[in-house]
């Protein structure tokens, strides 16, 4: 983050999308934050780039999104609840970007033991009823003091043992059955992950018991198969227990925040010379006091999608 810190030549639009772009944070301590982009066979594409004392056009090589697999035909996918996953719900009105204790059923906490206390610091989702997915960067390569310790689901407000939305006269409107706490039975990142880079952030952490998605705030998210795998929306969601603000405690109760998708090309225009623009990742952001914080590290970019023909929320990154 020394970048948005630093003098000029960065420029004051450019230090704005810079912060809009933040996405992780450091793998040792999960609190130091970092900056990151999007997603995309080569192609050139001239643009204008600010420079220092005049402006000049470049030439910079962007990475273009190919086709997704066709994974239809996957034994896996039995795996998946693909019948119960991604429920919508109806929208509800409160305050900032509290969301409601039913809206995202899918989401995790990830526990860790830090010198005996324990701290959640990273989100993940239920993708079925042993596996979160999660950051690589959640798992692995973690301080000597930072142990994983447990994943918890169906929480909403961590710091209450009963969690319902109430209306304006604070009546109980609905409220959600207890949370559900797991071990971690094993843990598994991507081959290619490597702290240097964020590329390949992705992990699956298996838990040491079947997840019950009986009650009506724990259920599974959809993962993009079929005619869901391309982002088709002009909004996307991010959800956790991030911080409300840059270097802010940690929020206890699940918030979500609304973002516009940003091609390869605007990424590349702001990260030219800090990133490389790599297929495999995506960008969404750039609005002023939008963004994600820590303790999102590990929660899903999701987005409404038509899956086996009804409409449900389905995880894009």
């Amino acid at each position: 983050m020394t970048i948005l810190r630093g003098p000029k030549p960065i420029s004051e639009s450019n230090l704005t999308t810079l912060r809009s772009y933040h996405c992780g944070f450091d793998e040792e301590t999960l609190k130091i934050p970092k900056v990151c982009c999007p997603s995309s066979s080569r192609i050139e594409t001239s643009i204008k780039t600010s420079k220092i004392p005049d402006e000049t056009t470049e030439t910079i090589i962007v990475e273009k999104t190919p086709p997704p697999p066709d994974v239809t035909s996957n034994p896996n996918l039995r795996l998946l609840n693909q019948d119960i996953c991604g429920p919508l719900t109806e929208p509800k009105i409160f305050g900032g970007n509290e969301t409601g204790v039913l809206d995202f059923p899918w989401m995790a906490l990830i526990a860790y033991d830090i010198k005996g206390v324990k701290e959640f610091r990273c989100s993940g989702t239920v993708i079925n009823k042993r596996y979160i997915l999660t950051a690589a960067h959640c798992v692995t390569s973690l301080s000597p003091d930072v142990i994983l310790s447990g994943v918890r689901v169906g929480e909403h407000d961590y710091t209450t043992e009963r969690d319902c939305d109430v209306d304006a006269d604070g009546l109980e409107i609905v409220c959600a059955e207890k949370y559900q706490d797991f071990g971690i039975e094993s843990f598994q990142f991507h081959v290619g992950y490597t702290k240097s880079k964020l590329h390949n952030d992705i992990a699956l952490i298996r838990v040491d018991g079947d997840i019950d998605f009986n009650p009506i705030n724990v259920k599974p998210i959809c993962l993009p198969i079929g005619t869901a795998t391309t982002l088709r929306t002009r909004k996307v969601t991010v959800t956790g227990w991030g911080a409300t603000e840059l270097n802010s405690i940690n929020s206890n109760k699940l918030l979500m925040v609304n973002l516009s998708p940003v091609s390869n090309e605007e990424c590349a225009k702001v990260f030219k010379g800090i990133k490389p623009i790599w297929y495999k990742q995506l960008c969404a952001g750039g609005e002023s006091g939008k963004d994600s914080c820590a303790g999102d590290s590990g929660g899903p970019l999701q987005a409404p999608a038509i899956y086996n023909h009804s409409p449900r929320f389905v995880q894009y990154d």
